[in-house]
Formats: structure tokens, C-alpha cells, sequence
């Protein structure tokens, strides 16, 4: 009896594909960077508001539209630094550069499951946390204010539109740093 033995190379056991595939890696590594340079920023532009908040005359208006405006910055920020770094970190695995699209989509993908997961388990800390300090509480009587149907259906699909825009222009400054990032020149 012979036995057969395996001609193919390392790296053609490597890649079952026969090509190089996406490096996982590379993708988590951009969507904790995104995470953490979002939430940096954040506080940055939350530190900054709260400063120029008691130095203002129309304080509201303008907290809302300088607070807006400093998301969709933040978010155009922290995404495509994210996409980029998860493109230029998997340009070794990645034959074609096409792919730096995909890269930094994922990346975003995956920093808005973790952020998800993030936020889900502090919120239901804090309705723990709440929850044990109002039982020791003595109780307070609150005026209960109105709001019309009408004005609260226009408040939620304003804030929906407006939740939609920044998730979208996230999606999409990932997608164009994971494309950037990948088309680096090798050093």
C-alpha cells in the first residue's frame, strides 16, 4: 500500500479558498478603536458644550444645534478612523483592494453590536442601581405634564430621522476609511 501525502503548500492550508480572506482580526481590532475613539471624542465634545452651555444667551437652541453638529463630526471622525485602521491593518490578507469597502463596513457593523451590547448591559445596571435607591427613598409628588399625541409623534419621527442620518453617514465614513486604509502604499 502507498500512502498519499499532501502536496500543497503552508499557506494553501492556510487559505482553503486558495486566496488570502478577510483577517478578522484587523476588523476587530478597528471597530475597538472606533468604540473607544468615539467615546473619547464625546466627552470631549460634551466638556466643550457644558463649558459654552453658561456662556450663552439662547442657551437651548443653541446646546441642541452646537450638540448636533458635534456628533455628526465625532461620528464622521470615530468611523472612518475605524474602517481605515481596520483596512490598513488587512492589507496583508487581502489580494484584492477592492475589498477595503467590506473591511470597514464590518468594522462599523461590528462596533455598533458590541456598542449595542455595551449599552444594554449599563442600562440594566442602572435600572438595578435605580431601582434598590428609590425602594429607600421617601416618596416625591410630581406634576405630571401633557403632551399631545400630535406633538409626540413629531418629536419621535424627528428623532428617528435624525438617529437614521447619523447611522448612515457612520455607515458610510467606515466604508470609505476601510477603502482608503486598504489602498496604502506598502512600506
Amino acid at each position: 500500500m502507498t500512502q498519499s501525502h499532501s502536496t500543497l503548500s503552508a499557506s494553501e492550508h492556510a487559505y482553503p479558498c486558495g486566496v488570502k480572506c478577510i483577517a478578522w482580526s484587523a476588523i476587530v481590532v478597528g471597530a475597538f478603536a472606533m468604540i473607544g475613539l468615539s467615546f473619547l471624542l464625546d466627552l470631549l465634545s460634551l466638556s466643550i458644550g457644558f463649558s459654552a452651555f453658561s456662556a450663552m444667551e439662547d442657551n437651548e437652541v443653541t446646546f441642541a444645534m452646537g450638540g448636533f453638529i458635534g456628533l455628526v463630526i465625532i461620528t464622521l471622525i470615530s468611523t472612518f478612523v475605524g474602517g481605515w485602521l481596520s483596512g490598513y491593518l488587512g492589507r496583508p490578507y487581502c489580494t484584492k483592494r477592492n475589498l477595503g469597502a467590506v473591511y470597514g463596513f464590518t468594522t462599523w457593523c461590528l462596533a455598533l453590536l458590541i456598542s449595542i451590547l455595551i449599552a444594554s448591559g449599563v442600562g440594566q445596571f442602572i435600572a438595578n442601581y435605580s431601582y434598590l435607591i428609590s425602594r429607600n427613598m421617601p416618596a416625591i409628588a410630581l406634576s405630571a405634564s401633557t403632551v399631545s399625541p400630535k406633538t409626540a409623534a413629531g418629536s419621535l419621527s424627528i428623532a428617528t430621522f435624525v438617529a437614521f442620518f447619523l447611522f448612515a453617514i457612520g455607515a458610510l465614513s467606515a466604508t470609505l476609511g476601510g477603502r482608503n486604509g486598504i489602498k496604502m502604499k506598502e512600506e
